[in-house]
């Protein structure tokens, strides 16, 4: 998304009236969560619009606004791109999911951020990109690290990680052999990484979703359940254990969902339906509790993958047709 007219991405966005409410078989309702966009726009890097293999994902430094955005291409290589530019591919990895990004720390113009990966043979990597000067030139360290103590997922699965305090990052993916939903915890303080540790409760045939509140401190874990209903649960900054699980109904759910946390304690979830590959879009609470019901995203639209984002107060959705191209939008104002 480039929203390079303010340091942080602002929309114009149409206000709908509703003159009616479409009820689906689904419960979700085309209604118009607060602030949603109704006009989408195509991904732009370096001039040329995208294509993914799987969708995108992005991490902006909250200090200086540097933006990175990762997908996969069509030959299994994964892509970066810093502040829309020049896409540059990452040597070493080759895999059948999406990646996903975190900003870890910056100082001055520079910044550093953490790409994952599911290889090949299931097992979780990572390594780690600077961007420097002026002009925040990706640099990519040249290695890939494997995420130790046996992390590991159906090699189409995507893992999902969330930025913590103290340069700190929790992971989270579906089991490689089973349904269960697994977390690891890497201290930036050590720069050691737990033993993966199975969230009670949470299982599911599919990726699960992870956001991090910096306004309350809670990571936010989303899943859809072997039902096919939306999970959420929460686990407070220092401690291990997972509380407030809603379980979210009214929508059967299908694939990953996406999840991210704005500023307050507020935040967004997002599912496509079963069947339809439609988007349905709700709020959620860091500190529990979500809005109740689900909401249909305005414009219908079809697609094969989601991603959230949040800055400030903003939601952002970005969405991947089915012909790769991918588009983005406000989701949601707090």
């Amino acid at each position: 998304m480039n929203l390079s007219l303010k340091p942080w991405r602002t929309a114009v966005v149409a206000l709908l009236t509703a003159l009616s409410v479409l009820f689906l078989s689904d419960s979700s309702a085309f209604a118009v969560q607060n602030g949603e966009g109704v006009v989408w726009s195509e991904e732009v890097e370096n001039n040329v619009a995208v294509q993914t293999a799987g969708g995108m994902v992005e991490a902006r430094d909250p200090n200086n606004g540097i933006l990175v955005q990762t997908w996969r291409g069509y030959d299994n290589v994964i892509y970066l791109s810093v502040n829309h530019g020049r896409v540059t591919p990452m040597p070493g990895a080759t895999t059948y999911a999406n990646p996903v990004v975190v900003w870890r720390w910056s100082s001055g113009d520079n910044a550093v951020f953490r790409v994952f990966h599911t290889g090949t043979n299931g097992f979780v990597f990572y390594t780690d990109v600077s961007t420097v000067g002026v002009n925040h030139l990706p640099n990519i360290q040249p290695w890939w690290n494997q995420v130790p103590n046996g992390a590991a997922t159906p090699n189409t699965f995507p893992v999902t990680a969330a930025a913590l305090p103290n340069n700190s990052i929790y992971l989270a993916f579906r089991g490689s052999s089973s349904t269960e939903i697994w977390g690891q915890f890497f201290s930036g303080t050590s720069n050691q990484w737990s033993n993966p540790a199975r969230v009670t409760d949470a299982r599911s045939d599919s990726a699960p979703a992870l956001a991090f509140s910096r306004s309350t401190n809670i990571t936010v874990l989303a899943w859809r359940g072997t039902d096919s209903q939306m999970n959420l649960v929460r686990q407070s900054w220092g401690e291990s254990w997972w509380w407030g699980h809603d379980v979210l109904p009214g929508v059967a759910a299908d694939g990953q969902p996406a999840v991210a946390m704005a500023d307050g304690s507020h935040g967004q979830l997002a599912t496509r339906r079963l069947g339809s590959h439609q988007i349905s879009l709700t709020s959620v609470f860091s500190t529990g509790g979500w809005q109740g019901y689900w909401d249909a995203e305005n414009t219908g639209r079809v697609v094969s993958a989601i991603s959230l984002v949040a800055y400030a107060t903003t939601v952002y959705l970005l969405a991947q047709q089915y012909n790769g191209v991918v588009s983005w939008k406000p989701s949601r104002q707090f």
